[in-house]
């Protein structure tokens, strides 16, 4: 469906693939070269499939240079907002890949705890939907492209349509997106990965 008077599609999109500094805090992190080329990807996708009249991101590098290519794709401006960053933990140190895994299931799994970072997963998706909340109302007519993170989108998802937060986390490509109808979302109307 496409944007009528009283609903519009949003695109939640998984940054692409970045580059793992171990002794840097993520949120630093920029794409690789295989982010880059998978950011162009799915870029052609949306262009070719979507009418992308706004692109929006987090303000994290990796966020950022993904956007940059949907935007140069879709010939419109980017703008950043910090309510489509990750869930705040940078106090938690570089975990290694099981690790790092099951504290974000843990999170994920206890939504209103605050068991990994500084912020609950909750508080994280009420911050993201006011930023829906906001491009709704600023956004011009059309698909609006957002390009954010995996926790986030995910717990912000599972308050707000009957999904499995830990799956939805797990599915997510890097990059990877999934679309909802807004104001009032019900379901992931479609999926994609592009890290195959």
């Amino acid at each position: 469906m496409r944007y009528t008077a009283d609903v519009r599609r949003f695109i939640l999109i998984r940054h692409s693939t970045p580059i793992v500094r171990p002794e840097l805090p993520a949120v630093t992190w920029h794409l690789s070269g295989v982010g880059l080329h998978r950011s162009e990807e799915l870029a052609d996708v949306l262009a070719d499939e979507f009418n992308v009249a706004a692109v929006w991101s987090s303000r994290e590098p990796k966020a950022v240079e993904t956007a940059e290519v949907i935007a140069r794709k879709a010939g419109k401006p980017l703008d950043t907002d910090v309510r489509f960053g990750e869930q705040h933990r940078t106090n938690v140190p570089y975990l290694g890949s099981n690790e790092f895994r099951a504290a974000v299931a843990e999170a994920l799994s206890n939504p209103n705890d605050l068991v990994y970072g500084t912020e609950t997963i909750a508080a994280a998706a009420r911050r993201f939907r006011a930023g829906l909340e906001s491009l709704n109302q600023e956004a011009p007519d059309g698909d609006v492209a957002i390009v954010s993170h995996g926790t986030v989108i995910a717990g912000f998802l599972a308050s707000e349509i009957d999904v499995d937060p830990v799956e939805v986390w797990r599915s997510l490509g890097l990059p990877g997106f999934v679309v909802i109808e807004w104001p009032e979302p019900t379901e992931i109307s479609e999926q994609r990965n592009f890290d195959a």
